[in-house]
């Protein structure tokens, strides 16, 4: 899970099983009998019950007490599947119930969401699902490692349209990221600073990156960071903007890339969700 100080969220990972049953009708003496092939151990058959329960506490979503939207599909009276899919809009959570029969066997599973514990720089969590918790706790982007900060500014742009390749490890005097603009076909290159919140982007960097599209001939940038920009960062970049006929740099700030993650809107489960005090799947 990673380390203990870095920030932790909870999304939705596979299913966890309910109901598990599949019959096989074998005619013994002329009599009907039943063989069920799942078996579980003690410790799962009470899991099972404990999450059974704590799915019918509630008469909507289990977690965040929404209204679950159902919709069904097939016929088990016919002999086609049965199934049912409950989803909650609000938080994600589904519950999917089949049934379906043949000749001789039949089967019944009921399975609902499952919750895993991440954390925010776990290769394993989306950046749709990334993004969208940066949005609800902006706070945790200083909790973001550097390089996993450089995937999350290369997915927003990616989203907002644009073709983007994250370079190697950058090192002074170089970017890290390459867009190209698909409508102009125009090349901008993007410097990201990962600050803490109290430290200010200062004039030097501004001065850098200006060097950088000066050598290397772009005549477009941009510098983003979970922080701010000092005021003479501001002022050089205005006058640069000014006097250089044909470049243009931009300043994107923390409150700037928040406006910027409106591009995911990923069902997360809600915050209070870190206290599963009821919820038996806890790790």
């Amino acid at each position: 899970m990673g380390n203990n100080k870095t920030p932790q969220l909870f999304v939705w990972r596979g299913f966890f099983i309910l109901i598990e049953k599949f019959n096989i009708h074998l005619t013994v003496d002329k009599k009907i009998r039943s063989k069920y092939d799942i078996t579980i151990d003690r410790a799962e058959r009470k899991l099972r019950r404990d999450m059974q329960l704590f799915c019918s506490a509630s008469p909507g979503c289990p977690f965040c007490e929404s209204e679950l939207i159902a919709s069904e599909s097939g016929d088990y009276s016919s002999g086609n599947l049965y199934n049912r899919d409950s989803i909650c809009h609000k938080c994600g959570y589904t519950r999917s119930y089949l049934k379906g029969h043949g000749l001789t066997e039949e089967w019944e599973t009921d399975k609902i969401s499952l919750l895993k514990r991440l954390s925010i720089n776990d290769a394993e969590l989306g950046y749709k699902e990334l993004g969208a918790h940066m949005k609800r706790k902006y706070t945790d982007r200083f909790n973001l490692a550097p390089r996993r900060f450089e995937e999350l500014v290369t997915d927003v742009y990616k989203q907002l349209g644009y073709q983007v390749r994250l370079t190697q490890q950058s090192h002074d005097g170089e970017y890290d990221i390459l867009l190209l603009d698909s409508g102009s076909n125009e090349q901008i290159i993007i410097e990201r600073k990962r600050y803490a919140k109290r430290r200010s982007v200062g004039v030097g960097v501004v001065r850098e990156v200006l060097g950088v599209q000066l050598l290397d001939n772009f005549s477009k940038a941009k510098i983003v960071t979970t922080s701010k920009f000092s005021l003479q960062a501001k002022k050089d970049t205005r006058r640069i903007n000014t006097v250089l006929d044909g470049f243009h740099l931009g300043l994107v700030d923390a409150g700037v890339f928040l406006k910027e993650l409106d591009v995911y809107n990923a069902n997360l489960p809600p915050l209070h969700l870190l206290d599963l005090k009821n919820y038996p799947g806890k790790d």
